[in-house]
């Protein structure tokens, strides 16, 4: 009885581990695909804004400069 527990235990094991690198597989292939779908959704670069207040360039996206805190106009 304790050498099927152990046999069952490592199939369910390998059964788990296969499902994991299966389900990355796919995962992979489907981002592959989407990426070939759409080659241009994603920008090279980000626009950068320079704060009225100190004069850093950072990110458009965010909401304020990260050096003084003065929000983006």
């Amino acid at each position: 009885m304790g050498e099927f527990v152990l046999w069952l235990f490592a199939v369910a094991i390998i059964c788990f581990v296969l499902y994991l690198v299966i389900r990355a597989a796919v995962r992979d292939g489907i981002l592959a695909a989407e990426q070939r779908k759409h080659p241009d959704s994603r920008p090279d670069s980000i626009a950068n804004v320079t704060c009225p207040h100190c004069g850093k360039q950072y990110e458009a996206n965010a909401p304020y400069c990260p050096r003084c805190g003065h929000p983006k106009p």
